[in-house]
């Protein structure tokens, strides 16, 4: 007896070009016709055929099948809501039995589906996963209604593993008149495999554009419509299945999921970080740049997702034991280093040991792998810590560093953690010469700006020294240290902060002298008791 694989196998056969009724029966034709003419006299009533005289001869083997039209006519009396009909009533052995029979002569879609569906109930798991995918060799997808292309990937759901399910699938996505069947079929999947197909659709639009993209396609357009929640999900189910199915996949498809996966686990409960480890070892790197940056990915995603164990392990396994300038050597080095909540303080600076409290101290967020400004208290501070903290996270002022991590609970050491951005101002001007005049005047007008708007959001600062802000790389100021702010009318800050500003404007202007300002200019800048007139004093 065939088995279900060879029956969808002999059904689905590349068919021969269609010969006219006239033709005459080959021998090979002629057997096969009795078989089927057999196998419609024993479902005869089930099936409830109405035939002809000359029709009834044929079923009960008395006359030769010789006529081609004659024949495809008796065939085609078979009615399609019929058989579907009957093989739902049926026990699911006798429904494969009918069907089997059936689409020997007529392999319509309809049929096929349903007798797949009917050895899934009666076959093993494995023979019914090989019915099935060779179903998925012939089948030509542009045929298939969104009905049938649901019910098809319901029985790819049903018949394979769960954990080589998602791989399955997705192997399937590479195929574009499969994906664009499922396109057209996606509104009206069940949100039980909508819950799987959608992801990982996401996945695939995501890979495959991006090696669009590597391969420099002119026409890549990018991903189209991806829901970055579908996208996290598709990468979960996909990290979720076999390791030996993931290895499978091409490099290329392994290396982007790679990623893809690191973003996932950073920021995703529940992602496990085997499998990135298991697809890292997997992966090929022309040069060892490339591997280290492949493993600083991984790691950096390890800590975002607390995994600081495992991503001990894999600094220590990635890097040479005098290799202490590296990134991944810094890394290890701050993992060992005293923490003030999630941020590791630097070790150079504080001996492994935390310095005083009261102070700001460059630190590392472990979660997020940035550096930070971190200052901390005693338990007796959680008060003042908690108005600071309030007052900063109220501001919405361009410009301003934000926190990145801060803490005032009762009983335990309020910290507040913020942006690190730039480098000492004070410490620039005082380089002198290196800095051009218009840049410092620019500076001028930028602290006069930032302290407006601060003053307008009712916030104060006790001072506005330089050492309060950073200067990044574009010459930008930052304002990074907010500690001190009290609440304020709007008017008498901006009182109190013309004062601060003109105190700061005079430091960037005097310590090296700016010869487009007039002395008309300097006298304004002792007197002015306006913030918005003394930046234009600066303002070219």
């Amino acid at each position: 007896m065939p088995s279900p694989r060879q029956v969808v196998a002999q059904a689905l056969a590349a068919p021969q070009a269609t010969p006219t009724v006239e033709e005459p029966l080959t021998a090979h034709e002629i057997a096969r016709l009795k078989v089927h003419f057999r196998f419609l006299k024993e479902h005869r009533n089930l099936l409830k055929l109405r035939v002809n005289a000359a029709e009834d001869l044929l079923l009960n083997g008395v006359r030769e099948p010789s006529h081609r039209g004659l024949c495809n006519h008796l065939l085609a009396k078979v009615e399609r809501s019929r058989v579907l009909t009957v093989s739902q009533t049926m026990p699911p052995a006798e429904a494969v039995r009918l069907l089997g029979g059936v689409i020997r002569f007529a392999p319509e879609i309809g049929y096929i589906l349903r007798y797949l569906e009917c050895v899934k109930l009666t076959s093993s798991q494995a023979q019914a996963g090989a019915a099935v995918t060779e179903a998925l060799k012939q089948i030509d997808f542009s045929e298939l209604s969104a009905a049938q292309m649901r019910q098809l990937v319901a029985l790819i759901s049903d018949v394979f593993a769960e954990r080589d399910l998602p791989i399955f699938l997705f192997s399937l996505l590479y195929d574009e008149p499969f994906r664009t069947a499922l396109d057209r079929s996606l509104d009206g999947f069940p949100e039980v495999l909508a819950g799987m197909v959608r992801p990982l659709r996401a996945v695939h639009e995501v890979i495959a554009n991006t090696a669009s993209k590597d391969a420099g396609n002119r026409e890549h357009r990018g991903p189209k419509n991806v829901d970055l929640q579908d996208l996290k999900a598709g990468v979960a189910l996909m990290l979720d299945v076999n390791p030996l199915s993931l290895v499978e996949l091409s490099e290329s498809t392994r290396k982007r999921l790679f990623y893809l996966g690191c973003e996932t686990l950073r920021t995703e409960r529940g992602t496990r970080s085997e499998p990135l480890l298991q697809l890292l070892q997997s992966l090929t790197f022309a040069q060892l740049s490339e591997q280290t940056s492949a493993t600083v990915s991984l790691v950096g995603a390890m800590l975002g997702a607390g995994e600081e164990a495992a991503a001990k392990k894999l600094i220590e396994r990635a890097r040479r034991p005098d290799d202490t300038g590296s990134i991944l050597g810094r890394w290890r080095s701050a993992l060992d280093s005293p923490r003030v909540g999630p941020v590791a303080i630097d070790a150079q600076r504080s001996n492994r040991e935390l310095p005083q409290a009261g102070r700001w101290y460059r630190g590392w967020h472990v979660s997020t792998q940035s550096i930070v400004l971190i200052r901390y208290g005693e338990p007796a501070e959680q008060a003042v810590y908690a108005e600071q903290i309030e007052l900063w996270r109220r501001l919405l002022v361009p410009g301003t560093s934000r926190i990145v991590t801060a803490s005032a609970q009762p009983t335990k050491r309020p910290y507040v953690a913020v942006e690190l951005l730039g480098y000492p101002l004070n410490r620039e001007v005082q380089k002198g010469s290196r800095f051009e005049e218009p840049l410092r005047l620019r500076w001028a007008v930028e602290v006069c700006a930032l302290l407006t708007a601060l003053a307008r959001q009712g916030a104060v600062l006790p001072d506005a020294d330089l050492n309060r802000f950073n200067t990044d790389q574009d010459g930008r100021i930052w304002l990074v240290d907010l500690w001190g702010l009290r609440r304020e009318e709007p008017d008498a800050a901006l009182l109190a902060h013309c004062n601060w500003a003109r105190k700061s404007c005079r430091q960037l202007v005097t310590l090296s002298p700016c010869y487009s300002l007039s002395a008309d200019a300097y006298e304004r800048l002792e007197n002015e008791i306006d913030i918005a007139q003394l930046a234009r004093i600066f303002d070219p």
